[in-house]
């Protein structure tokens, strides 16, 4: 979340910018030597380096504070300040940046530049889009980040992220028609969700989880993810019908083994992969309740149900970064029609009936060889038996158990008993 500072010492998520050179209060050891925020953050981010993560950061340059200290620049829409008032869209309540001027895109560049050049991100995760953006117009989101683009690729640095908070519909075409190299992706949230409330899966399911489809050959790929900041916890959501919160929170094994079996890149909510479990009001009514801390339970790690969730989380993250074919972007079938609620002739699909979601991955690796994966997931809470249908008979390896076991497919296929909200990954390479 944004770590740039707002206007006063209350708590605040940081999207309401005050001060674009400045680090928030809250990140200072000692907030009597406010200089400290600014050396603590770079020992961040170096030391984060230093162990192979990159660090992104959340930008918000579509609106600021109403009350910004610098009062020529920001403070009065009736007058003729060149850097405020309507672009293309409106955040009720606070100031708006105006990129018909020039001077405005100027400055949001200085911002990036400062972030970039200072503290050495990897990347800016680009805050509520949707304002600062208008198809056919290249000022605003388009040029900043053609010119970030330009200036990293010119220093030797390619690979800078810059991934946009575009949520609506229009979003796979704006990241493919800019710089942009990613987009949140709330499908998956929005039908993880919907499952455990209503404790069903429907057939649009699949095509959330082939995430990439739209985007195939460009290069680029959606930021997939069951809950994010702006949401109640996805352990809560796992309980909540039942009052009961995180202690069901194998309910969302499935949803986790089909976030870290798709293309996109997954992002994990802090806590969510040990049973944080707070609820958050998706609608305040203006009331300012949705801002809140939400300071993590460390000791959830280590209890009976964070641990085994956290034995979950890891395991998957391995086998992702083992196996390319789990991350790849190979997907069979390549799209589910919402009337399809049983699985098809090859044996693949949504049964919605049963709760059950089966679907494959395939990749050539850098030696030519085709990788399978063979994923299927319970979504209820019975066991069922499956008649598992493989594009190939042979060897396959179960790979989400400890340890591993290999089956032997004949006539292309096998039954086997599916746990109750769990799920299989058969590979073949």
């Amino acid at each position: 979340m944004p770590w740039t500072a707002w206007n006063d010492e209350q708590f605040n998520w940081g999207y309401t910018p005050s001060l674009y050179y400045s680090v928030a209060y809250r990140y200072a050891n000692d907030l009597n030597q406010p200089a400290e925020k600014i050396s603590w953050l770079k020992r961040l981010i170096s030391e984060c380096h230093e162990k192979g993560i990159h660090v992104i950061m959340d930008g918000v340059f579509n609106h600021v504070y109403c009350g910004f200290p610098y009062k020529v620049f920001y403070q009065y829409y009736d007058r003729d300040c060149p850097y405020a008032g309507k672009f293309y869209g409106e955040f009720e309540g606070l100031q708006d940046l105006d990129f018909d001027y020039s001077c405005t895109q100027e400055l949001i560049l200085d911002v990036c530049n400062y972030w970039i050049d200072e503290f050495k991100i990897d990347g800016i995760r680009f805050d509520n889009t949707v304002n600062f953006y208008q198809k056919g117009d290249n000022r605003g989101l388009p040029q900043l980040m053609k010119e970030i683009e330009q200036k990293m690729a010119s220093a030797g640095e390619p690979n800078f992220s810059l991934t946009l908070e575009h949520l609506k519909m229009d979003a796979v075409d704006v990241t493919k028609t800019t710089c942009a190299s990613s987009y949140w992706d709330n499908a998956l949230f929005g039908q993880c969700f919907d499952g455990l409330w209503h404790d069903r899966i429907q057939p649009q399911l699949l095509d959330v989880i082939n995430n990439n489809r739209f985007l195939l050959g460009s290069g680029k790929i959606p930021t997939i993810y069951l809950s994010n900041h702006d949401h109640s916890h996805v352990n809560w959501q796992a309980g909540a019908k039942d009052n009961a919160g995180a202690l069901q929170w194998y309910r969302t094994q499935p949803y986790v083994i089909a976030m870290m079996t798709a293309p996109g890149a997954p992002m994990v909510q802090n806590g969510q992969e040990f049973a944080e479990d707070y609820w958050m009001p998706e609608n305040d009514h203006g009331s300012g309740r949705r801002v809140q801390p939400r300071p993590l339970h460390w000791r959830y790690s280590k209890d009976k149900f964070g641990a085994a969730l956290l034995a979950v989380y890891t395991k998957l993250i391995q086998l992702r970064q083992r196996y390319p074919v789990l991350r790849a972007d190979g997907f069979y079938p390549e799209h589910w029609e919402s009337w399809q609620t049983r699985f098809n002739p090859e044996g693949v699909g949504v049964d919605t009936e049963k709760k059950l979601l089966v679907y494959r991955r395939y990749h050539v690796d850098d030696q030519g060889i085709l990788q399978h994966a063979v994923i299927c997931l319970n979504f209820s809470n019975l066991n069922h038996w499956l008649e598992l249908t493989f594009p190939e008979n042979g060897q396959w390896v179960n790979l989400l158990v400890e340890p591993e076991w290999t089956i032997h497919v004949q006539n292309r296929r096998f039954g086997l008993d599916v746990p109750s909200n769990w799920g299989m990954i058969f590979y073949k390479g």
